[in-house]
């Protein structure tokens, strides 16, 4: 197997467990080197090939292409998420900083993904803004694309072949990727969040003040009556 060279130049970002890194000859491929024990890689591979015997559509999953031998030790091929004029593709977590998509077109989208891996029982069980790309086909259009988080990360293999599993693996991994992309506009909202009223404390003296009068008057009363 020919050994590839990954450059710092070549260098496009780092997850939990691997790096990506352009392909020194193939635009649109990515080499993903594991920098923790190899597992994720061989998990998405095994899975995709699942997929793919049931002949599955994948258009929107980047696809397993094989493996390299590189610098870096042993890579995966995987394809790499580019734009209509060749750029790479920001992921969902950049274009929301960058103010490149609206938040009206992220849930649209975002129900249109979720309605794909439905038709097709896909599994997702660990999926974020970081993990999917915004694929521009225009200047004001485009689609998400996932890059990765594919997969069952647990070790039933009925999770991923039993519909009512499936479903509640989607479900579950989309509200926590709602929950993660409504914290990011929060946290790029340029208006300030609503500040809660303080509360009122309590006047503590209030309740000695009115046992001292009832006290008074009671003694006042007793001395009246002698």
């Amino acid at each position: 197997m020919t050994k590839i060279q990954l450059t710092p130049s070549m260098f496009i970002a780092q997850g939990r467990d691997r790096a990506c890194y352009h392909h020194p000859s193939q635009k649109n491929v990515c080499v993903k080197v594991s920098i923790k024990p190899e597992k994720q890689s061989l998990r998405e591979k095994s899975y995709l090939e699942f997929l793919a015997r049931r002949k599955v559509d994948l258009h929107l999953i980047s696809q397993y292409r094989g493996e390299v031998m590189t610098n870096l030790g042993a890579g995966h091929l995987f394809d790499l998420a580019v734009n209509y004029d060749g750029h790479l593709s920001q992921t969902l977590t950049q274009a929301i900083k960058t103010n490149s998509i609206s938040k009206t077109e992220v849930t649209r989208l975002l129900i249109d993904l979720k309605k794909y891996l439905t038709t097709y029982l896909i599994c997702v069980k660990d999926i974020s803004p970081n993990n999917l790309a915004y694929v521009k086909t225009s200047e004001q259009a485009g689609y998400l694309y996932i890059i990765d988080g594919i997969g069952n990360s647990d070790h039933n293999p009925l999770t991923i072949r039993i519909k009512s599993l499936i479903h509640i693996a989607t479900d579950n991994a989309w509200q926590r990727l709602e929950r993660k992309v409504n914290k990011l506009y929060q946290s790029h909202s340029h208006t300030r969040p609503l500040r809660k009223p303080k509360k009122t404390k309590n006047n503590k003296k209030l309740p000695l003040i009115t046992v001292t009068i009832v006290i008074l008057i009671a003694s006042f009363s007793l001395l009246t009556v002698e």
